[in-house]
């Protein structure tokens, strides 16, 4: 299955997959930095003309006062850093979990309805196909859930439209819609 394959190598001896930036949000990285780059030259510059001597002494009686809390809010940072890693990792694992749950509940499902007599065998197989849909959808269903509906700058229809194709043929479009509305 499509689902089974290692998606990702590891290979200990190579790190250029560090420097890689295809499949990474380099918009999201480089503006901030370009700009925080810029800002930093634009006070290098202005505090390297004399006139700004009042300045200098200034940001030198702010560094006694900024350099004390540089290690705590450092510490701070990167251990809230963690914690929300752990929290994502965490929110994945469980997920997994209801998607495994589910799967091993269609196979236990389509073992039991197999083995029935021939003129209950077309209802069962239709209940089998039935409960097998709505199981398929229910991790769906909790991802859409716990998504927010809206965010600023999202656009509702475009949203919608990723959630319905999610879904795809497994079911028919009024199940849909009552499911994602």
């Amino acid at each position: 299955l499509a689902c089974d394959i290692n998606t990702l190598h590891y290979d200990a001896h190579r790190w250029n997959i560090v420097l890689t930036l295809r499949g990474r949000n380099i918009k999201m990285i480089a503006i901030p930095l370009a700009l925080l780059t810029i800002w930093g030259i634009f006070w290098i510059v202005l505090l390297s003309y004399d006139q700004f001597q009042n300045v200098r002494d200034n940001i030198a009686e702010l560094d006694e006062l900024i350099n004390p809390l540089l290690v705590p809010v450092s510490f701070l940072l990167v251990f809230r850093l963690g914690r929300a890693a752990v929290r994502f990792w965490d929110a994945r694992k469980a997920v997994g979990k209801i998607v495994e749950i589910c799967r091993a509940f269609i196979s236990t499902m389509s073992v039991a309805c197999g083995n029935a007599d021939d003129r209950e065998y077309e209802q069962l197989v239709s209940l089998r196909d039935d409960i097998a849909r709505w199981t398929c959808v229910f991790p769906i269903a909790v991802k859409n859930f716990l998504q927010p509906s809206t965010r600023k700058g999202w656009d509702t229809d475009a949203l919608l439209k990723k959630r319905r194709f999610e879904i795809g043929s497994l079911l028919l479009e009024e199940e849909a819609d009552a499911v994602l509305n």
